[in-house]
């Protein structure tokens, strides 16, 4: 079995909207383009790949499905990348500096320091509750 074979082939729908994202983002460098003072070139160039874009998209969507498929392939892993970095930033830059002031400041949040004079960490459970009060919304 190829590679080929295993990965589904994009839908209408979604090449469809992959131009027309596409036509959006070329339209929008255009402006840019043109707003900044680019060359009449680029900003031309930019324009009709988008019109370009925007009609193949519309008319014939399957034309697309190759672009679409290397976009994916070359996308996979920047951002497989991007969220690993990510959450390794949440995870050194927030929660390790947190947990070493807890650690300075003395707090247990778990309760794990050994119980004075207990042999075990067992703690006894509240007895059960009024079955009215499953009841009350508030």
């Amino acid at each position: 079995m190829r590679w080929s074979e295993t990965i589904a082939p994009p839908t209408d729908r979604k090449l469809r909207e992959f131009a027309i994202i596409g036509a959006i983002l070329l339209a929008a460098l255009a402006a840019w383009q043109w707003a900044a003072g680019g060359g009449l070139f680029l900003t031309a160039f930019c324009a009709a790949t988008a019109a370009m874009v925007g009609v193949i998209g519309s008319a014939r969507p399957r034309w697309l499905a190759p672009i679409f498929t290397l976009w994916m392939i070359v996308a996979f892993p920047l951002a497989w990348l991007v969220s690993l970095l990510v959450l390794a930033a949440i995870f050194y830059g927030l929660m390790t500096p947190l947990g070493l002031l807890f650690r300075l400041l003395g707090r247990d949040p778990l309760d794990r320091a050994w119980p004075g004079g207990q042999d075990s960490y067992w703690k006894e459970k509240p007895g059960p509750q009024s079955p009215e009060r499953y009841l009350r919304q508030f």
